[in-house]
């Protein structure tokens, strides 16, 4: 029972980790309109003529940064779907904004699990599953960028935090917001 009750916030982090997990797998044969419309077209673009054709070419309306993720999945064509790669780059930089969340909450409190069930409850947020999982909407990019940005902040490194927010803009204007 003490094991339980010592390390009930890393039971409870796993637990909406697993969930999370779960509902991505869910969701991977899920598409809508504008995965439909858009990103899988801007794939399929990459694939067929070749990256360096088709980024010769204005066949995406989204930020090059994006469409450079996008022409790497397509590396991946012979054993993941389309569908399947592109909801990978989000959720890749989901994991990599619940680790920069646990590195955030990790300076103040160091001697704690509350880092870990931080990052676990980011990962595991119904916005962040929804909008990248489901919908498979870039927001985690950017959103990742201006958390890594934050973090530099507050580090006080403020010359890297407003490179890392550079990027972010470049992967998505909202990001100035």
């Amino acid at each position: 029972m003490r094991f339980v009750k010592h390390n009930a916030l890393k039971i409870i982090a796993l637990l909406l980790v697993l969930v999370s997990i779960s509902l991505r797998i869910a969701a991977i044969p899920i598409s809508n309109h504008d995965l439909f419309t858009f990103n899988l077209l801007w794939y399929e673009t990459l694939y067929k003529h070749g990256i360096a054709s088709a980024l010769a070419t204005d066949f995406a309306n989204y930020t090059p940064p994006y469409t450079y993720f996008l022409a790497l999945a397509t590396f991946t064509r012979g054993f993941i779907s389309p569908l399947t790669a592109i909801k990978l780059i989000h959720t890749s930089f989901d994991l990599l904004g619940a680790f920069l969340i646990y590195k955030i909450v990790k300076l103040k409190y160091q001697q704690s699990d509350i880092p870990v069930l931080a990052a676990a409850i980011y990962f595991t947020a119904p916005t962040v599953v929804i909008n990248s999982s489901y919908w498979g909407q870039a927001d985690s990019l950017y959103t990742t960028c201006l958390l890594a940005c934050l973090y530099l902040l507050m580090l006080e490194k403020p010359f890297p935090a407003l490179l890392i927010f550079g990027m972010a803009f470049t992967l998505k204007a909202q990001a100035i917001f």
